[in-house]
């Protein structure tokens, strides 16, 4: 895990995952100085209840991890973002997945599932059921790999 403080000195440039669990109440800006490199941002463990409309600025941002936060709506800036294939917004108070927040490259129905006739929520499950698989194959990945 890194520490707010060594990213706001510039130490974490270059990196390619940032894990940040400090109990940050709102998305540091200084994340945005990684544009260029950053592909796994975890923010879970935190007090986040939203992320910032300049998040696509990520440009390289493919997996975004916000589990045990206090989210109530699905961000619709995750739908802005172009490489991003992976979220986890589990442990949250999720009451709300605007249609904007999901775009159709999200992943697929997994198997057993049933297709649901909305395509909003056939959307919102394809997601769900790949967060499960995705966050285990992306937590054991992060142990094999030293972080940047």
């Amino acid at each position: 895990m890194h520490s707010l403080e060594d990213l706001r000195a510039g130490k974490l440039a270059g990196s390619r995952r940032l894990k940040l669990a400090c109990g940050l109440e709102t998305f540091p800006p200084e994340i945005f100085e990684l544009a260029d490199t950053l592909e796994v941002l975890d923010l879970s463990g935190n007090a986040l209840s939203a992320l910032p409309d300049e998040l696509p600025k990520l440009h390289k941002l493919r997996i975004l991890f916000c589990s045990d936060n206090r989210f109530t709506v699905l961000p619709e800036v995750l739908g802005h973002c172009p490489r991003l294939d992976m979220v986890g917004f589990k442990a949250n108070r999720i009451h709300t997945v605007p249609a904007a927040s999901l775009p159709d490259r999200a992943g697929r129905v997994p198997a057993g599932q049933p297709a649901l006739a909305d395509p909003h929520r056939q959307r919102y499950r394809r997601t769900a059921g790949l967060h499960r698989a995705m966050h285990r194959h992306a937590e054991a990945d992060a142990r094999r790999q030293p972080l940047a």
